[in-house]
């Protein structure tokens, strides 16, 4: 077995085995105060839909409904993130105003 030496951003936790690519990673991380992205905005907002699925066959109604989390802002009422589609946080947003980091 071989010890293996790693670099992790302080901001998300992910793993590096570069240091010079952790350091670039943190100076763009989301979760970075210094970007000002929506992560860390108090604007974003984490919210969940209810996803009603209609009965099929001899299906009890509501047996197969679940819950999708997503994150919109607050201001600007775009979507930010969504399971089904690529995350669309921002930097340097002129709405921006610290927050707790979302996730």
């Amino acid at each position: 077995m071989e010890v293996v030496t790693a670099y992790e951003c302080s901001y998300c936790n992910k793993i590096y085995k570069i240091k010079s690519s952790a350091k670039r990673h943190e100076d763009k991380c989301f979760a970075n105060p210094k970007t000002k992205a929506c992560r860390t905005c108090v604007y974003a907002i984490k919210d969940t839909n209810t996803i009603y699925v209609p009965p099929h066959g001899d299906q009890n109604y509501g047996d197969g409904d679940y819950e999708q989390d997503f994150i919109y802002c607050k201001i600007t009422d775009k979507l930010l993130s969504h399971p089904e589609k690529a995350c669309s946080f921002e930097y340097r947003c002129p709405y921006y105003k610290q927050g707790e980091k979302l996730f």
